[in-house]
């Protein structure tokens, strides 16, 4: 990958540190920025991956995961290069005719600049100076909505897993069953001597299960059968259980604090893959002759976009590939490579649990892959503590953009919450006069080929403030511009604490009620998120803020490949969220 400009720092105090400590100091921090860009791409979608697969068919759905893969990787190095194009336009004006901005020769406050632009600068950022103020809006607006969908996620996995430590109560009697054919989505049947005529699609742990010696026939009285009944509580009280820990640590103000927290749920998720596979693996090869892998479809069309918004979705981190590369001040360099690993482990991790898992219960296998297995062993039941653990410890992460979106929406000033503006505030979202657009550079004026003139910032009113507010944030020694921090702006002290904690309370409480209306529908909603707003996250915004960025200077290839990754996201984001949708309609009615 080429060289945009990178620029790194070390402190001075590291000169005078031994080598081999310096050494060692480095690696772990490449480690931890590994680390950190891998937990931002691996989350429990794997879970769902074996039920996505009987949705495309194993032959579709691997050449589809390959392909979103790739372009996963792809689109988030076009993010990184709009970042550097974004950082060269704040600092240096957008008619700098260079696409450097790491020559050796610049003074040191040039250099400061840039630094402190690149730690600042964010997703939103880029899509203002891309496209207005309508780009920082469409980038807030997905964001939003995928961490959300992650966060309900969360309740309606809590919830399913914690109903399966439940007993179920066996009853011997015919009554409960009514005389009439049973609809097979409703009723699980142990396979072992039943025989049945069509597959379930989703059961539900509130449904009964009924155990026959005999094939499935009608009228159901005939057969005699076993009722288990679920003894789990009801789908809300089961949401409801996590709900004071989330809403305890959704009152977190400094989520950089919970660094260990993060740590500990990488090696829940890790371990909580590795013990599921083996499980899976083990019923794959001990119990085959139960399965009927001679019915698994190679393709599937019907129902393939559900698997296409589920592998989009999984991919959890290319919303937050920006301030993730921003972090790793000194490894930038090496981001290219660990983002090539890091989406090659992750793939190899979603291929290998939905294949197995899909190989191994055909088309009985559960939205859920954990609700195939065997509940009374001890290491589901330890797999199960294991993941919520992780889920626990990764909502609060997860929420807190959302929380952040939200407060600047109604806290900041001029919000409808927020502090009045105050006059110096008002005035400085007042147009830019063109006759002054020379002093947004000019403390860069020696180094650029080509002088503003009037009328040259062409690209809005709204990137024209941006691109002031900025240069005269990096003037000032020591200054941050809170239009830098992207979602991290900071709230008026004169904002109550009270209302700030009932706000984040309000959005644990939407996740819940969302968790509680799509508790059955873990791999459907997944779905949804992703054709919603990961597809904009993902493919969409990347090329559209490539093409508009780096206008006039990209090939006509490079032109047509953008042009395909925003109709790639289109189409597949629109067809998804009508198949999804009308296949959650035909399940509840």
């Amino acid at each position: 990958m080429a060289d945009y400009g990178t620029i790194s720092y070390r402190s001075e105090s590291d000169n005078f540190m031994p080598t081999r400590r310096r050494r060692g100091f480095g690696y772990a921090k490449a480690a931890n920025d590994f680390a950190n860009l891998f937990k931002a791409f691996i989350g429990s979608g794997y879970l769902s991956m074996p039920f996505g697969f009987y949705q495309s068919g194993y032959v579709l759905g691997t050449v589809c995961l390959l392909c979103v893969s790739g372009l996963a990787v792809h689109c988030c190095q076009l993010i990184v290069k709009c970042k550097r194009e974004a950082v060269r336009m704040i600092v240096f004006g957008i008619d700098y005719e260079s696409d450097a901005i790491n020559d050796p020769s610049f003074p040191d406050e040039i250099k400061e600049k840039i630094n402190r632009v690149e730690r600042n600068i964010s997703y939103g950022n880029i899509g203002t100076l891309a496209i207005g103020r309508w780009g920082s809006h469409l980038v807030n607006i997905n964001v939003f909505v995928s961490q959300i969908g992650f966060c309900v996620n969360y309740f309606i996995f809590i919830g399913n897993q914690i109903a399966s430590l439940f007993p179920f109560d066996a009853k011997n009697t015919s009554s409960i069953i009514p005389s009439t054919p049973i609809d097979n989505s409703y009723v699980y049947l142990d396979v072992t001597n039943t025989t049945m005529t069509s597959p379930t699609s989703n059961t539900s742990l509130t449904t009964p299960i009924v155990t026959t010696t005999g094939p499935l026939t009608s009228p159901m009285p005939s057969l005699n059968p076993i009722v288990y009944v679920p003894t789990a509580p009801s789908e809300a009280l089961l949401c409801l259980m996590p709900l004071p820990i989330f809403l305890t640590t959704s009152l977190i103000r400094d989520i950089r604090g919970m660094g260990p927290v993060s740590i500990v749920a990488n090696i829940c998720l890790i371990s909580g893959f590795l013990i599921v596979v083996g499980l899976i693996l083990n019923d794959l090869i001990v119990l085959k002759g139960i399965f009927h892998s001679s019915g698994l479809l190679m393709f599937n069309w019907a129902t393939f976009p559900v698997f296409f918004g589920m592998v989009t979705n999984a991919f959890e981190g290319i919303g937050v590939v920006i301030p993730i590369e921003t972090s790793m001040a000194g490894n930038r360099h090496r981001f290219p490579a660990f983002l090539y690993v890091t989406m090659v482990i992750v793939t190899c991790i979603l291929a290998s649990s939905g294949i197995l898992g899909y190989l191994d219960y055909g088309f009985h296998v559960e939205q859920i892959v954990l609700q195939n297995l065997d509940v009374d062993s001890f290491l589901v039941k330890l797999v199960i503590v294991l993941l919520i653990v992780a889920v626990v410890f990764t909502y609060p992460l997860q929420l807190f953009p959302c929380i952040e979106i939200t407060e600047r929406a109604i806290f900041t000033p001029g919000r409808i919450f927020g502090p009045p503006l105050l006059p110096d505030e008002s005035d400085s979202r007042k147009e830019i006069d063109p006759e002054d657009a020379e002093s947004l550079v000019d403390s860069s004026n020696s180094y650029r080929k080509g002088a503003l003139h009037s009328g040259s910032l062409r690209r809005g009113d709204e990137r024209d403030q941006l691109l002031h507010s900025i240069n005269e944030c990096t003037e000032n020694e020591g200054v941050e511009n809170p239009m830098l921090a992207g979602m991290a702006v900071p709230i008026p002290a004169s904002v109550a604490t009270w209302k700030r904690n009932i706000v984040r309370a309000l959005l644990v409480c939407v996740t819940l009620g969302a968790g509680i209306l799509f508790f059955d529908d873990f791999a459907y909603f997944n779905s949804f998120i992703g054709a919603v707003s990961s597809t904009f996250l993902a493919f969409i915004l990347p090329g559209l803020f490539h093409l508009q960025l780096l206008k006039g200077r990209l090939s006509y290839f490079v032109i047509a490949k953008d042009i395909f990754l925003i109709v790639f996201g289109f189409v597949g984001g629109i067809v998804t969220i009508v198949v999804v949708v009308d296949l959650m309609v035909d399940k509840h009615t």
